[in-house]
């Protein structure tokens, strides 16, 4: 068969006529075949008995076998099953499958959440600390949805002992729900959701309850003013670290685009990390640089290893910052000596060190 005007309709009376469920049925390419090419222009509803039912036209005048159609047909399902779709190289993340009716389908995720994916977590044998609810990365535009406005409270040992919904109702535009699980022997904390510190240089967050670290391939000094204006600190002057080892620590985050207004990080749109997300390796971890807030006129010296001399800051506007050398003369730095409680007899101003 040519694979001109071939899609899902024809997939699925092929896969129905096999014996497979039409649901989920997709058309694919299996590269080449050979003999004769029989049909092409098949045009199908999805709901003919066998394929020859459909229309079709014979002339296969313009068709190689670099053209050859291909089906990929679903097979049947327990119902409960439920089974997670994305990276076949990994399996605690991807597009969430349930089954129903002998049939897989999807999760409309309208009202999908960090409670919902840890149960979901949970029933597949991972951690339901840290589970992550995300959507729209491997959509499935061939399943139908089977839950609705699904609400779990988290005592839930599967998703389908959530209350949910079979039908949309009045559910607005739906994108398949998604997870990202972690390991069952994930070390947990009582800490909240989304909140930040450093240590040893690294930004930590908690999600759903665990601490990881964020990757700082994507990570920018707009970012770097959230998180430390998140931490109580000047959003002034904050800039990004990088190049900080992972040891232990668990990626969470993989991107956050702030704008660097916001004052949680929680409000910036954020793609959560998953083990193919590139340039997130052991030497990629996010720090940040961050100013203690100031009350304008302060001043400090900064730069040198002597504490009664440096370059002189200022504090103005909330942020720290220098004052140019131009006509900078010994009486400037009296007055600087002065405030900051040193002698004002001395003082030297310095230029160029």
């Amino acid at each position: 068969v040519c694979y001109y005007s071939w899609g899902s309709p024809e997939a699925q009376v092929v896969c129905s006529q096999l014996g497979y469920p039409a649901t989920g049925a997709t058309s694919v390419s299996f590269g080449a075949g050979y003999g004769p090419i029989h049909f092409r222009n098949f045009g199908c509803s999805g709901h003919e008995s066998r394929l020859l039912d459909c229309s079709y036209s014979t002339n296969t005048y313009y068709c190689g076998h670099q053209q050859d159609a291909g089906v990929r047909c679903r097979a049947p399902c327990a119902d409960g099953a439920v089974q997670l779709i994305g990276d076949s190289r990994y399996s605690e993340f991807g597009r969430i499958e349930v089954c129903l009716n002998e049939t897989w389908g999807t999760i409309c995720d309208t009202h999908w959440d960090f409670t919902d994916a840890s149960v979901l977590c949970k029933e597949l044998g991972f951690s339901d600390h840290g589970a992550i609810a995300t959507s729209d990365k491997y959509n499935e535009a061939d399943l139908p949805y089977h839950i609705y406005n699904i609400t779990c409270t988290g005592n839930e040992t599967t998703i389908l002992d959530c209350p949910f919904n079979n039908d949309a109702g009045h559910v607005g535009v739906c994108l398949d729900a998604e997870v990202i699980c972690q390991v069952p022997d994930i070390k947990v904390s009582n800490c909240t959701h989304y909140d930040m510190k450093l240590q040893e240089g690294k930004i930590k967050i908690c999600v759903n309850g665990i601490w990881g670290v964020v990757c700082s391939t994507y990570f920018d000094d707009s970012d770097a003013k959230v998180v430390c204006r998140q931490l109580g600190f000047s959003a002034n002057g904050a800039t990004r670290t990088s190049n900080l080892f992972l040891a232990d620590d668990t990626y969470l985050i993989k991107d956050f685009q702030c704008s660097g207004t916001e004052y949680n990080v929680s409000l910036c749109e954020t793609e959560f990390y998953t083990k193919e997300s590139s340039y997130c390796g052991y030497s990629n971890v996010a720090g940040v640089n961050c100013e203690e807030i100031c009350d304008d006129g302060e001043i400090r010296l900064a730069g040198a290893s002597e504490a009664s001399r440096g370059r002189v800051e200022v504090c103005f506007d909330g942020s720290w910052g220098t004052v140019c050398d131009d006509n900078w003369t010994d009486k400037h730095a009296s007055v600087v000596c002065q405030q900051l409680g040193y002698s004002a007899y001395g003082a030297a101003a310095i230029h160029n060190e």
